[in-house]
């Protein structure tokens, strides 16, 4: 068994497939071993299988710009696509496995705390901090406007 530092974290692993695609037939069955083996690992994994052409697989296809299928999207930042999904049974099985475990400590480069302070309880302005915290020096792109709706107690 693997011990984790968060054993809370839930890994989600979507799998986009198309109905009649030889591929995606041949795949499945290694992808859900892998989900199978990582769940007996200890790792907590979240599984769903999608057909690219519904609602939910073209939001896929389009916010990720998939152009082929399969692919696997790993807890929204990793896609193993069709190319590392060819060949040997063993290799791709590893594959994904390791793919799945490296997300479990996986960090989003950018992280973006904020919080507001009211002033005093006469004054109805409140002063509002955003942190940015770039740990992985990603470029960014920041806009900050203005128009707070709740002000806080």
């Amino acid at each position: 068994m693997i011990a984790y530092a968060d054993d809370t974290k839930t890994v989600t692993v979507v799998y986009l497939y198309e109905e009649g695609c030889h591929r995606c037939t041949e795949v499945m069955p290694v992808v859900r071993q892998a989900i199978e083996e990582t769940r007996g690992e200890g790792l907590s994994v979240d599984y769903q299988e999608i057909r690219v052409n519904s609602q939910k697989g073209t939001s896929y296809v389009d916010r990720y710009s998939l152009i082929d299928i399969p692919d696997l999207i790993i807890d929204n930042h990793t896609i193993i696509g069709p190319a590392n999904l060819d060949g040997d049974y063993v290799t791709i099985l590893r594959n994904i496995k390791d793919t799945i475990a490296s997300s479990y400590g996986y960090a989003p480069p950018v992280t973006v705390h904020t919080t507001a302070v009211k002033k005093s309880g006469n004054d109805n302005n409140v002063t509002v901090t955003v942190y940015l915290l770039n740990q992985g020096n990603a470029p960014i792109n920041v806009s900050l406007s203005g128009g707070l709706t709740e002000v806080p107690d």
